[in-house]
């Protein structure tokens, strides 16, 4: 287990616990409980993560009623765009970003 440091979105510094923090992130991008939750967020984290914007359009208009399709498709890509360097504290750190605390810590990404 590692201790990281994240800021939330108001600036507060939180102390989280994670193991293998540098691990890639690809199994949470097929974890209903990751790319559920962040659904109605998808857009913000993709932001977050510094996504292209015409990509964000263009996987919003591919599945236009589907948040949640969305979302996996939103994933699916950074991931095959990064590698490994779609690590899991990268993926909480944006969680984090987008408000989304409780997401990473259900998907117990962190603690």
């Amino acid at each position: 287990m590692e201790e990281r440091v994240i800021f939330a979105p108001n600036g507060t510094i939180v102390n989280i616990i994670m193991s293998e923090p540098e691990s890639t992130a690809r199994l949470y991008c097929t974890d209903p409980k990751v790319y559920k939750s962040i659904a109605p967020k998808w857009k913000d984290v993709a932001r977050i993560l510094k996504m292209d914007e015409n990509e964000i359009l263009t996987i919003e208009a591919d599945k236009p009623q589907d948040i949640t399709e969305q979302s996996v498709k939103m994933l699916h890509n950074y991931y095959t765009e990064n590698g490994t360097s779609f690590t899991k504290f990268k993926l909480v750190d944006a969680l984090f970003a987008a408000g989304l605390r409780s997401v990473a810590e259900k998907a117990s990404l962190c603690q």
